[in-house]
């Protein structure tokens, strides 16, 4: 073992891990902070993960073995072992980047209050990006906001020893949602960097058998119920002042929703955040509606595009509104060759690397993909169609499509307004 206290102990507890255990260590003892000390906490491990563990040759590292398996068990191990005031996560069969940590410790140092500190991270399967999640970077905030859901990511956490401890710990009656349960219960002390620091790997593809299961779902109603159950009702004052909010709600927007989380940062009451969900939910009913519109355009010019003989098109735009369309490509029911962006060539999006549009091929089909900009991109577009591509507008339908429309695609829905105002008034950016 090195010598002099490490800056950082990072706990990585494992299971039946042998496979991927090598590359989350690797990404631990790469990283820019030196004085550190892995931690990996067989629990309950097969011989694989044994092995693996066993050929790791690095004096940082120190293996412990429980014969129980029991995750808040081990992490609990980890967190009175640790030589080093500061204790991060990491899962086996994650990554990070080898400034994660020297974020983390800086953010650390700033914040002294926190006693958690996560980031923003990625889901990826098979190397695909599927999501980045960003949790607030507000301790106020996330307080509250983790009353609703959950959004670190475990393994990506950096925590401050003694705090944790002195919390209690993790409950190891929870064979499940440990985390949350902790994070709830250290209300006000959780942070988070808004740098994204952390990659979880999913082991099933998104929408297939990648959860828990129930009794993930179980303990983190139980976690859930129980720190709802710690909430303040609201102060005389306050009520007022939220009635005030709640009655402007339907008619200021985003306006009185502001106000309405400003109330909630200053003081959470489960008056306040019963009306902050209420309004969630009515703003989630309007956004199904706009997507039922895009989903019924999106058919629609597949529809267009396919009679025309084309069976592939790129996706012009680089913003949330081809994230969408990407997430949604059966209804447009043609191959997706690529997505170009005069401002954004290089990055990833959706399992794209985002291209120059002179990467379109001269008799292809391209798609324009923004609500917003369309008008400016079908401008931007002219080269591509001085040079024989067939580019089409997504929310200006051709002059010779009726007024209206009914798709019939599956068995799905049917009826769509189909004049250019009534879309552009229902379907926001």
């Amino acid at each position: 073992m090195a010598t002099g206290v490490p800056r950082v102990s990072v706990a990585l507890p494992v299971h039946r891990d042998g496979a991927v255990l090598l590359r989350a260590a690797a990404c631990v003892l790469g990283q820019s902070v030196r004085e550190i000390e892995l931690l990996i906490i067989l629990n309950g491990s097969d011989d694989a993960t044994r092995r693996a563990a066993a050929t790791i040759g690095d004096p940082r590292v120190r293996v412990i073995e429980l014969e129980r398996a029991s995750l808040a068990g081990a992490l609990n191990v980890a967190l009175r072992e640790s030589r080093a005031a500061l204790v991060a996560r990491m899962d086996a069969d994650d990554e990070c980047p080898a400034h994660r940590l020297a974020r983390q410790v800086m953010l650390a140092s700033e914040r002294p209050e926190l006693a958690a500190i996560g980031c923003a991270w990625e889901q990826r399967f098979e190397g695909r990006l599927i999501a980045t999640i960003r949790p607030d970077t507000s301790a106020a905030r996330l307080a509250w906001k983790l009353l609703h859901r959950n959004e670190l990511a475990h393994g990506s956490m950096l925590l401050r020893r003694d705090a944790v401890l002195a919390a209690g710990g993790y409950d190891e009656r929870r064979s499940r949602a440990q985390d949350y349960d902790l994070w709830l219960r250290l209300a006000g002390r959780v942070g988070a960097s808004a740098e994204v620091l952390y990659t979880h790997h999913l082991k099933h593809a998104p929408g297939g058998a990648y959860s828990a299961g129930g009794a993930q779902s179980e303990h983190a109603a139980q976690a859930q119920v129980e720190a709802w159950a710690r909430l303040p009702r609201a102060a005389p004052e306050d009520r007022e002042t939220l009635a005030a909010i709640v009655s402007r709600l339907n008619l200021a927007g985003a306006g009185a929703m502001g106000e309405l989380e400003a109330l909630l940062d200053r003081a959470a009451s489960v008056e306040a955040l019963a009306a902050w969900l209420s309004a969630k939910e009515q703003e989630a009913t309007a956004r199904s509606m706009v997507d039922l519109t895009r989903a019924a355009l999106l058919t629609l010019a597949g529809q267009r595009l396919r009679n025309q003989g084309f069976t592939s098109v790129w996706l012009y735009g680089a913003g949330a509104h081809t994230s969408w369309v990407l997430g949604h490509a059966g209804c447009l029911d043609m191959t997706i060759e690529g997505v170009v962006d005069d401002h954004a060539a290089g990055r990833e999006l959706g399992g794209f690397t985002v291209n120059a549009p002179d990467a379109v091929p001269d008799d292809a089909c391209v798609l324009l993909s923004s609500e917003a900009h369309e008008e400016e991109l079908w401008a931007a577009s002219a080269g591509l169609r001085a040079r024989g591509a067939r580019v089409e507008k997504l929310y200006q339908m051709p002059s010779a499509a009726p007024s209206a429309a009914r798709i019939e695609a599956g068995g799905g829905f049917s009826g769509v307004a189909a004049s250019e105002r009534g879309q552009r008034a229902l379907i926001q950016p």
